[in-house]
């Protein structure tokens, strides 16, 4: 069944020599030294402290030889969507510069990340066009941000799925929105327009049992949240689907075993439920 659906660490009181220039993740070092220090440098709007809780590399070697700088590639992408996320739409985080150290007979790595910010942009006007079923202003108050705020992508995502949700509830299983930006450089603000393609409606068609013959038809039935004739909505698909597993009248559920046949043309989504009961066969 196919439904639509987050500074430094200092080694104190060591000579640190520096053995190598600085390089990318490469692994051509040992590749499960520990780290002795990460810094951070053109950050101004956040802290050391609060991009290393984001970047989240240990510092010291992993299980099974993996090495904590292995971990960093993803770390810096984090980060930088974090900067993304509070509006600095053209921020960049790394490349890590990266230098070895040795500490008596061992070694570690000295990390280096540069950050460069960029500006940071705000939300300017928020619109919804081509809807027909819902009024655009209560699509408006669904989205996380308001005028003024630090423009965020991930949020304006969160906006598209929740409108997308709340047509799916209604049977517009179809129901798509496509964000489209208007960046001002003059004040740093970006307008955001959202294209909704709402589609139409699609009903319960027919509700069908294929297994053991003496499970009651009309008693399963009764047991979901969906009915023959009324609006297809996948999540009380898969609620009833729950619902059916903590009963445990059946043999568990999965979604292999719930098929939907989609006629377009119809508009009407049919059921097919694979259901024995425990101690039956298949």
């Amino acid at each position: 069944m196919n439904l639509h659906s987050f500074s430094r660490f200092v080694l104190s009181g060591f000579c640190i020599a520096f053995l190598a220039a600085s390089s990318w993740i490469s692994g051509a070092e040992d590749p499960s030294v520990p780290i002795a220090s990460i810094t951070f440098e053109g950050n101004r709007s956040f802290t050391a402290q609060q991009l290393e809780r984001v970047l989240r590399v240990p510092r010291v070697p992993l299980e099974g030889g993996i090495s904590a700088a292995g971990e960093l590639k993803s770390g810096l992408h984090r980060v930088e969507t974090l900067y993304r996320d509070e509006g600095f739409l053209s921020a960049k985080v790394g490349p890590a510069d990266i230098r070895m150290q040795t500490v008596g007979e061992s070694k570690a790595a000295v990390i280096r990340i540069p950050v460069t910010e960029g500006a940071r942009y705000r939300v300017g006007r928020l619109e919804v066009k081509n809807t027909r079923i819902l009024a655009p202003a209560a699509l408006i108050q669904m989205c996380p941000l308001r005028a003024g705020e630090p423009f965020s992508r991930s949020k304006i995502s969160q906006w598209m799925e929740r409108i997308e949700d709340t047509y799916s509830s209604m049977g517009h299983i179809r129901a798509r929105c496509d964000a489209h930006e208007t960046v001002r450089e003059s004040d740093h603000t970006v307008d955001c327009s959202l294209e909704c393609t709402e589609g139409k409606s699609y009903r319960v068609g027919k509700i069908t049992l294929i297994g053991d013959e003496s499970i009651d038809r009309l008693q399963f039935k009764k047991r979901l949240l969906l009915s023959e004739g009324g609006i297809f909505n996948p999540e009380s698909l898969i609620t009833s689907l729950r619902y059916l597993n903590n009963m445990r009248v059946y043999k568990p559920i999965t979604s292999s075993d719930v098929e939907m046949v989609v006629d377009e043309e119809r508009g009407v989504v049919d059921l097919v439920w694979r259901l024995s009961l425990p101690g039956g066969g298949d």
